[in-house]
């Protein structure tokens, strides 16, 4: 199924086909939901293991699929033509018509759902994207947990042994997470103009159609957990957005959001910290965000914000989201992380 998905182009034809091959991959590594909230040695996840240890190849062109299907967003197509008929021979074909009228007529009602909820926003929805996110994150955050010392030790005494897998125990590397951190930049590549080979196949990606792609859709917190993988473990994505003039595009919904923090989970609260954390410890980032005029914040609604710059705009929210954070959440971690930004 990896082979297949890192290795087929989506097409009208195909779209459904992918759809639904993602949903599977969904559920034959849901098997994590049975499990703690914390991997352990006894875990057994059949599909997702055999996953991780699929061949190099294989997990970078897997990787990139999934990112070019959540970048270029493909719909389901609205006319049908899933199901095209081709009869073979000299064959009436009645057969083959009937199926295509019947699978028309029962996945109608699904194709004008789709079709009337994804021209309804400017960020189209794509199923397809969002199937592919899922099973991405999936991958990319999976841990195998490996026990290091042995439970055998007799002078162990009475010590909890939940407590003692947790400081013994560590954890086999990813090699999707690691093709994620070491995804390059499809227009330019520093790694050949510096020299350092890199050892096996590269995950190369256009950055600039990622960096947009984010931009909209930083409302769904599948997305801001993408977001926050790239810039905490993949230093070239780090780099790309830090030397973008247009930063508002990437910071406005994300300033957005924590202005609507009482309507968003936690966590994404959370998330959305440690990214602007992550992003003001670059001397340059904090020089042109205050540099950068905005005519106007439609969605702020205390006051009138015109000609403010994108920094003072992101100071008010962060005063604001520290301020929600000591009302209502009461998280420590959070309020040192909006105190540090």
């Amino acid at each position: 199924m990896l082979s297949f998905v890192g290795s087929s182009d989506v097409s009208p034809r195909t779209c459904l086909l992918h759809h639904e091959l993602l949903n599977l991959m969904l559920v034959a590594m849901s098997t994590q939901l049975c499990s703690g909230p914390s991997p352990g040695p006894k875990d057994v996840h059949p599909f997702i293991d055999a996953a991780m240890l699929q061949e190099s190849g294989v997990v970078a062109s897997t990787v990139r699929k999934l990112l070019l299907n959540f970048i270029t967003r493909p719909r389901f197509p609205f006319d049908g033509s899933t199901y095209p008929f081709s009869p073979e021979g000299n064959q009436s074909g009645v057969l083959q018509r009937v199926g295509s009228v019947a699978a028309n007529f029962v996945l109608l009602p699904y194709y004008t759902f789709n079709y009337l909820l994804s021209s309804s926003s400017a960020g189209a929805r794509s199923p397809l994207a969002e199937k592919s996110l899922l099973v991405l994150l999936v991958l990319v955050h999976y841990r195998k947990c490996l026990v290091v010392k042995s439970l055998t030790d007799n002078n162990l005494g009475d010590v909890d042994s939940t407590t003692y897998l947790r400081e013994s125990s560590s954890f086999y590397e990813n090699p999707y997470c690691k093709a994620l951190e070491n995804a390059r930049d499809i227009q330019f590549d520093r790694v050949d103009i510096e020299g350092n080979a890199h050892n096996g196949p590269l995950v190369r990606l256009p950055f600039a159609s990622l960096f947009d792609t984010l931009g909209l859709c930083l409302s769904d917190e599948t997305s801001v957990l993408l977001l926050y993988s790239l810039v905490h473990g993949n230093s070239d994505f780090l780099e790309y957005v830090l030397v973008r003039t247009d930063l508002d595009t990437l910071l406005m919904p994300i300033l957005e959001t924590l202005y609507n923090a009482s309507r968003r989970t936690s966590n994404q609260i959370y998330m959305l910290l440690i990214i602007l954390l992550i992003l003001s410890q670059d001397s340059s980032f904090n020089a042109s965000i205050h540099k950068l005029m905005l005519p106007s914040v439609p969605w702020y609604e205390e006051r009138l914000l015109h000609h403010t710059s994108l920094g003072s705009l992101m100071v008010i929210v962060l005063i604001r989201t520290v301020k929600y954070n000591l009302s209502k959440l009461r998280v420590r971690q959070m309020f040192s992380c909006g105190i540090h930004v």
